[in-house]
């Protein structure tokens, strides 16, 4: 198993640097045999470290797993980029913008949702909460967007939080269908011709005709 992976060189790292390392090389490892496939043997081997000293930073295997889907996630500051939206974006931008977000993101950055898979079928309640983290800011904000809209008279009277949680599921949906099933010829689709082709019709169905 470890002659597939790429020995580095034995080098003395400070703590932070070294935790820093075991946890970027947790990530991929993680990410292409999940939690229980991985073997902190092989993790240890790919670090050029003892397999002690992973113990030395992470009490065990399931807090480093935590720990590196925790750190994938707070790369993207989530609520900061939300708060930070044009309070002057119409309705259809400001769904575009929330699309095209979590799509560069998840498509950019495939470990994150490779990480999230993984931590489903783990089935691990401190992995659950972190999925809350990356998902449900985003169904919160449309959540307020379209309660608004149906008091303002511009939206259909629909379930807020379902239709948000709709939509966010579409859009992650299209995120899994890149990594997943590339080879079917999702990697050539580029987010924002998704965003232009797919967000407009699901905005339609929302506002009321004038």
């Amino acid at each position: 198993m470890e002659s597939n992976l790429k020995k580095p060189r034995t080098q003395r790292l400070p703590r932070n640097a070294r935790r820093a390392q075991i946890l970027r090389v947790a990530t991929e490892l993680f990410s292409k045999k999940g939690l229980s496939g991985t073997r902190t043997r092989e993790l240890a081997w790919a670090c050029g470290i003892n397999e002690s000293v992973i113990y030395r930073h992470f009490e065990s295997k399931e807090q480093l797993f935590e720990a590196a889907l925790e750190a994938k996630i707070r790369e993207y500051d989530i609520p900061d980029f939300l708060s930070g939206l044009d309070a002057d974006l119409t309705t259809l931008e400001v769904f575009q913008t929330i699309a095209l977000r979590i799509l560069s993101i998840g498509i950019e950055d495939p470990l994150i949702h490779k990480l999230l898979l993984a931590a489903t079928f783990e089935g691990n309640e401190e992995t659950h909460r972190l999925f809350m983290t990356w998902r449900v800011p985003f169904v919160e904000h449309l959540e307020g967007i379209i309660r608004d809209g149906i008091e303002h008279g511009e939206m259909r009277s629909v379930d807020p939080l379902l239709t948000a949680r709709a939509f966010v599921g579409l859009v992650m949906d299209c995120v899994l269908n890149c990594n997943l099933w590339g080879e079917l010829g999702y990697e050539n689709v580029r987010p924002d011709e998704l965003v232009q082709n797919n967000v407009p019709i699901f905005v339609r169905g929302l506002m009321l005709q004038t």
